[in-house]
């Protein structure tokens, strides 16, 4: 690791933040949004708009929102409808129904584009100067752009940094049209045939946040659904090279690029609900489309939108869920993470839809990375007539705004995270210039090979240099994370992550040693192990074991060694030979006992059956699991013997069992009473009343856990009278329906598929 030398330039000023602020406001969904000032997504209920598909929301360069759109009409900052807004030609219902663009050199007009189901995209200009700042629709409104199009709309920043191309594509066609939108407005499409004939309206197209990819789904009624992959040109707007990525599945709807473009995401719904996962920075086609990796599930939700956010996650809709799903770490080729309850929008709720920005928005500008713990050198280019040089670093923990400190600083980060760098210098003459540097500073590798270890003969030792996904230089010259020993010396490794290093050694020697072997080394407390001697020419034994029951054997292979205390415990054998020679090995902490929790208690209230508090739980009926029965507190349907099983966080496990007996009203099967049918179902069944002989009758259904989801009291039961029960909304698996009058009690087992 070196002394970093980074100039800041006079007049440049850049700060990677701001583009991202602009992405700080989300809103989305039925009444849903979320703000991401703080970093992670905080839920926000102030929201106006209930769409279910596309729709569009921008904040200014401190984060602050400025407005939001449905694609039909657009809401100020007050969540007030912009009165000429309404009537723009988007539609609920469109993939992308809008996208805001700023207008290039402007800070005042910004563009809403507009895509709908009538197959057209159209564009407005917002004044944000009008209605008193909160902004209004002027004159330029649904100018038509193109006819014929699906509902895809995207945006990206073009090759010179300031220009932006919007892109739609034609229905039942090749034809990709992208408009390059400059300080004077909106320009005539430029025109790409390329890819697959798209064979239906719906899925998102997107751009990489470099610009240099695009990818779009094309969804098929007959499972042969495809997300394309293309080149894109963002100086020229050309798509080209196209790859298709097979689903198998019958439709595709939302992807997303990462944060570092080189990783494709994707999503499959028409009942399989797949998050797919691409490598596209492999070099070949074969090599990206052999890449598919499903990363996770959005349980019984379709999977709408993808949409890369400021904290560089990509959120994920789930249509009809009140949760957003996000993908972590997606820059990871195969160390992404999916989940299905990122972010709780109760009491709100979301469609299909996720807000549509620029993917240049989450490129970062100009920052560079350094190390954590390195002293960063900061000088300015030009040295000479400054009057005063002020620096702020950006940094809580060690001052904002010191003294003046000189054309020429170190500064020592005291923390991982993204800094914005300020220097304020007055010249000779009494001028004022601020200049802006934006730098990361990143953790470097930890690299722990562990103490100088001596192996017996004939051993071999297998030492990790850990901090997967960076790169490895052994000094044997191999690149891969680990490396085999098998003859004594020094070992070393240099780690690097792309921009710090970190590195280590270890000596490795090797002896000619008693060697034995046991059964496990981390066992659970009152478990017992068995060793095995493993020496050659031995005709004497003496072990030793300590915290173990017997703690001692003169036998070669001593079984059952008991270990009834917790804690860390050496072992050691000493052995001889014919000729009276003997050998030891002391291997020290070498067995782990893990504590077992104490027994569990159960308290009974009712049928509810109760567990002190663990880790975790499982209950079990007449010794068998009880599927999904893994909370503290389990309700008992049947007679019989009911046991808890509880574990803690070392995998260990106790258990107690208690008796219940079921009593009340009589307790039958019912079968001659009333029928279920069908049985299993979707989630809808009849019951049917065979007898008409039941008095104040109650119709209920439980789940595992006793808690209630379907409630009835019929009042008119005669022969053959039906009960509809709706339980569409419910988790698939095995429910309880009760039938109980004023003498009896019945009982069924319904079950529930998808």
């Amino acid at each position: 690791m070196k002394k970093i030398l980074l100039p800041l330039f006079l007049l440049l000023i850049v700060n990677a933040a701001s583009a991202q602020k602009q992405t700080w406001k989300w809103y989305f969904g039925y009444n849903a949004a979320m703000d991401f000032s703080t970093g992670a997504p905080v839920v926000l209920t102030n929201s106006a708009m209930s769409q279910w598909e596309g729709c569009a929301s921008i904040a200014d360069e401190d984060g602050n929102l400025l407005f939001y759109t449905s694609g039909e009409r657009a809401w100020d900052k007050n969540h007030q409808v912009m009165a000429n807004s309404t009537g723009m030609l988007g539609t609920s219902s469109s993939t992308q129904a809008a996208l805001i663009v700023p207008k290039p050199g402007s800070a005042t007009i910004y563009y809403i584009f507009v895509t709908s189901e009538t197959g057209s995209a159209h564009y407005s200009e917002v004044d944000i100067t009008l209605n008193g700042g909160l902004g209004d629709v002027n004159a330029n409104k649904n100018i038509t752009m193109a006819n014929n199009v699906a509902e895809k709309l995207a945006g990206v920043r073009a090759a010179n940094g300031t220009d932006v191309w919007v892109a739609v594509h034609e229905n039942s066609s090749k034809k990709f049209k992208a408009f390059k939108v400059t300080s004077s407005g909106v320009n005539a499409a430029v025109s790409s045939t390329v890819g697959n004939t798209l064979s239906c309206a719906i899925g998102q197209l997107q751009f990489s946040p470099d610009g240099k990819r695009a990818a779009m789904c094309n969804c098929s009624p007959v499972n042969s659904a495809t997300v394309e992959l293309f080149d894109f040109d963002n100086a020229t707007g050309i798509f080209s090279n196209q790859i298709p990525l097979t689903t198998t599945i019958s439709q595709t709807y939302g992807l997303e690029f990462s944060p570092n473009s080189k990783v494709l995401y994707s999503g499959a719904d028409g009942g399989i609900n797949e998050v797919h996962q691409w490598d596209i920075s492999l070099a070949t086609a074969t090599e990206i489309q052999a890449s598919d990796l499903i990363i996770g599930y959005t349980q019984t939700n379709n999977v709408g939108s993808m949409q890369l956010a400021p904290d560089g996650k990509i959120y994920v809709a789930e249509e009809g869920s009140t949760y957003v799903g996000a993908i972590s770490n997606p820059d990871l080729v195969g160390g992404a993470t999916f989940d299905y309850y990122a972010v709780n929008l109760s009491p709100k709720s979301i469609g299909l839809g996720l807000p549509n920005f620029l993917a240049s928005f989450f490129l970062p500008i100009n920052a560079e990375f350094f190390c954590l713990g390195d002293a960063t050198h900061f000088y300015l280019s030009d040295s000479a007539g400054f009057q005063s040089v002020y620096w702020n670093f950006d940094d809580p923990a060690s001052g904002y705004l010191n003294t003046d400190s000189g054309t020429d600083v170190n500064h020592v980060f005291t923390d991982t995270g993204t800094y914005s760098v300020q220097v304020i210098e007055t010249s000779l003459l009494g001028n004022v210039d601020t200049l802006y540097k934006t730098i990361t500073i990143i953790e470097a590798p930890v690299v722990n090979l562990g103490n100088d270890t001596s192996l017996c003969i004939g051993d071999s030792l297998l030492i990790d240099a850990g901090n997967a996904g960076s790169s490895f230089v052994w000094n044997d010259g191999s690149t891969a994370q680990t490396l085999m020993v098998t003859a004594a010396g020094w070992y070393a490794v240099i780690v690097s992550n792309g921009s710090c290093t970190g590195e280590d050694s270890i000596f490795i020697s090797y002896t000619n040693c008693n060697q034995f072997s046991v059964s496990d080394t981390n066992v659970c407390q009152k478990f017992c192990v068995n060793y095995f001697d493993l020496t050659l020419n031995s005709v004497e034994w003496h072990w030793t074991f300590e915290g173990g029951s017997p703690s001692t054997s003169i036998l070669q292979n001593p079984t059952q060694i008991c270990y009834n205390t917790p804690g860390v415990y050496d072992v050691t054998l000493i052995t001889k030979n014919a000729l009276g020679n003997s050998d030891t090995i002391a291997l020290l902490n070498f067995m782990t006992v893990n504590a077992t929790p104490a027994l569990p208690t159960i308290t009974q209230v009712g049928y509810v059956l109760t567990c002190s508090i663990s880790s975790s739980y499982q209950w079990q009926f007449n010794s068998v699991d009880i599927p999904g029965a893994t909370q503290q507190s389990y309700t008992a349907t049947e007679t019989g013997f009911y046991t808890v099983v509880i574990g803690n966080e070392t995998g260990c496990v106790s258990s107690n069992t208690i008796y219940v007996l079921i009593t009340g009203v009589e307790e039958i099967s019912g079968n001659e009473f009333f029928n279920v049918y069908p049985n299993p179902s979707f989630g809808e069944f009849t019951v049917e009343f065979l007898n008409g002989q039941m008095p104040n009758a109650t119709v209920t259904v439980t789940n595992a856990l006793g808690q209630i989801l379907f409630s009835s009291a019929p009042k008119n039961i005669s022969m053959h009278s039906t009960l509809k029960v709706d339980l569409k909304n419910i988790a698939a698996g095995v429910y309880f329906l009760e039938i109980k009058s004023q003498n009896n009690l019945f009982n069924k087992k319904i079950i529930v598929t998808r």
